[in-house]
């Protein structure tokens, strides 16, 4: 059974319909170096926590592992980056579990829809030191990136109006955590592309 074989039965069981015509051959056959996945994971904590976070903390140099507009927020008076983005910032933690993941962290994050819970976010907030060293073979990064890239098609589908996911799956909310957690894994597997150029179209 190929990847995307198992994949889409996997996603059958849970109640998610594949357009038939997704592309099976796909660019992103390599992991890109742990220090890289490390340091970006590392950035969106501190960013997260200087945005989400009442406890006094210090930034550090975390430049290079974010976007432009990334570095905006962190360069910002802590009140200011609250008063904007404490709203919005909670989806960095959905790009920080497969990243994590990848380096050793566990549980698998996965295809629910369903938003982060409170111990897994304490887990990477406070607990999860990542080691610049991959924890996961290459091919299984590789499958569950597919297995997301396959989850995201479904849930996109059905924000145009198609019955192509499970009962109760909001098609906005839990597509969204599809996607944050998609975009963490399609740039783990896409060496070489910046964050805000990870190819997401499915």
């Amino acid at each position: 059974m190929t990847r995307r074989q198992k994949n889409l039965a996997t996603l059958k069981k849970l109640g998610f319909v594949v357009a038939s015509s997704l592309p099976t051959k796909r660019e992103n056959e390599r992991v890109r170096p742990a220090s890289e996945i490390a340091a970006r994971f590392k950035a969106l904590r501190e960013l997260f926590l200087w945005v989400a976070s009442d406890d006094a903390m210090k930034r550090t140099d975390v430049k290079k592992a974010l976007t432009a507009e990334e570095k905006k927020v962190h360069a910002m008076p802590r009140a200011k980056a609250k008063s904007i983005h404490r709203g919005t910032i909670g989806w960095r933690l959905e790009n920080m579990w497969p990243l994590a993941w990848i380096l050793g962290f566990d549980p698998v994050p996965p295809v629910s829809g369903e938003m982060i819970d409170g111990e897994i976010i304490r887990g990477l907030l406070w607990k999860f030191q990542p080691k610049a060293k991959l924890a996961r073979e290459a091919s299984e990064v590789i499958d569950l990136e597919d297995l997301f890239y396959c989850a995201h098609n479904a849930g996109r589908s059905a924000q145009l109006g198609g019955k192509t996911v499970p009962k109760g799956f909001h098609p906005i909310a839990g597509t969204g955590v599809i996607h944050e957690r998609r975009h963490a894994l399609t740039w783990a597997t896409s060496p070489r592309v910046k964050w805000d150029d990870t190819d997401l179209s499915t």
